[in-house]
């Protein structure tokens, strides 16, 4: 299966797409484009010979003050190579300790060596492509003036890249680098090709690097979520947003998230045994919504609805809400009994503020008379800094609900 993704929603296709460039096939031609024994170096090191028996305690003390040799795939500690001992053992040093009198290393722990009757040994370290980070890599390999990508996103095994014009030249290098660095945590790397513009939060990418599945696990907030990349939106970087709302709920609390995705505010909320009442305009994020709930056991507890956030709001404030959403007003009667509310989660920030017109008059009175109105978390997003972005969000939300 393979999906080509245009600037509206993505298309499935089963079969390759005889049209377009096969991107393992570019990745492999773009790994072979450089030869790794070309990144074969010989560095000279310092390092403090010591028994076998004294190596534990060196190792932690050189750590703790950062001057032990940590490199990937490299042992810190090594055989004496001059094979004289065989009791003998070499601990490396970080690089920026120098020469026989060890410069660089600190004075207290000179005094420790010379405790232990450690003595200065130079070492010749043999370092290659396996060695090197692949931002080290491409730092070599990338043309002048054009830096490594300086972060991307990782969803279960997918790479998601937002490379910037300079570096789309060189997508293919990038991905597969990459690809090779990080495999087997990284099975496909994408670039997102434009910013989100549609309905579904769904943005534009291409694969780059790997094969082309796409549907990821996730996990957050001690919850396991199968996330389909090209179908529906997930931002690994929310994650201690959505615990920290989640861990404010309390245990006779109801949530309403109008703009639920496929869980990250539903599930965790509903594992600590909360009723939840999630809404998404994708069908895709209602159908992964609900899939969720059932892989974290918690599908008795997550009544799911797709449509329209006013439409679902005022569905459940109406006197008979329909199907899955009939239980919400004996709930909410349930929280305010016991001294629990209702949260109201409303996570679109591009336009959730404007959704917030239905609060007014949104009150059916023999619902809500029974203890307080929701708590509402409303998120948006602000050309302002600190305290003036909230004050903007506050005239903003203000105006939305007619109360400017």
């Amino acid at each position: 299966r393979s999906r080509v993704h245009g600037r509206g929603r993505p298309v499935t296709l089963v079969g390759p797409a005889p049209w377009m460039p096969n991107p393992l096939a570019m990745c492999i031609t773009a790994a072979a484009a450089f030869d790794r024994a070309a990144f074969k170096e010989t560095i000279q090191l310092m390092g403090l010979r010591v028994r076998a028996r004294q190596c534990t305690e060196v190792v932690q003390r050189l750590r703790a003050s950062k001057s032990l040799l940590e490199m990937p795939r490299t042992r810190s500690v090594v055989h004496d190579p001059s094979g004289a001992d065989g009791d003998a053992r070499v601990v490396l040093l970080a690089r920026h300790v120098t020469g026989p009198d060890l410069a660089g290393l600190s004075a207290e722990d000179r005094a420790f060596a010379d405790a232990l009757g450690a003595t200065p040994v130079t070492y010749a370290l043999d370092l290659g492509y396996e060695h090197l980070s692949a931002d080290q890599v491409l730092s070599r390999l990338l043309p002048e003036g054009i830096s490594p990508p300086s972060s991307y996103e990782q969803v279960g095994h997918v790479l998601h890249l937002n490379l910037r014009d300079e570096q789309v030249p060189q997508k293919h290098l990038i991905a597969a680098v990459l690809l090779d660095k990080l495999t087997p945590r990284v099975r496909t790397v994408v670039n997102k090709l434009d910013a989100i513009s549609d309905a579904y939060r769904v943005f534009p990418m291409e694969v780059l690097a790997g094969d082309h599945d796409l549907v990821a696990e996730a996990r957050e907030n001690g919850c396991v979520y199968t996330v389909d990349y090209a179908k529906v939106y997930w931002n690994s970087r929310l994650e201690r947003e959505h615990r920290r709302v989640v861990d404010a709920l309390g245990p006779h609390d109801v949530l309403v998230d109008l703009m639920a995705g496929v869980g990250p505010f539903a599930v965790p909320a509903a594992r600590k045994g909360l009723r939840v009442y999630a809404n998404d305009l994708n069908p895709a994020c209602k159908e992964g919504l609900e899939g969720n709930a059932r892989r974290n056991r918690v599908e008795s507890l997550v009544a799911g609805a797709c449509g329209d956030a006013r439409a679902f709001w005022r569905a459940l404030n109406g006197p008979e809400p329909p199907g899955p959403l009939a239980r919400f007003p004996a709930d909410v009667a349930a929280a305010h009994a016991r001294g629990g509310t209702v949260h109201l989660a409303m996570n679109l920030p591009a336009t959730a503020l404007e959704f917030l017109d239905v609060l007014r008059g949104g009150f059916r009175r023999e619902l809500w008379a029974g203890g307080p109105l929701p708590t509402v978390h409303c998120y948006c997003f602000s050309r302002e800094r600190d305290e003036a972005a909230a004050e903007d969000a506050r005239a903003r939300a203000a105006a939305a609900m007619g109360m400017a």
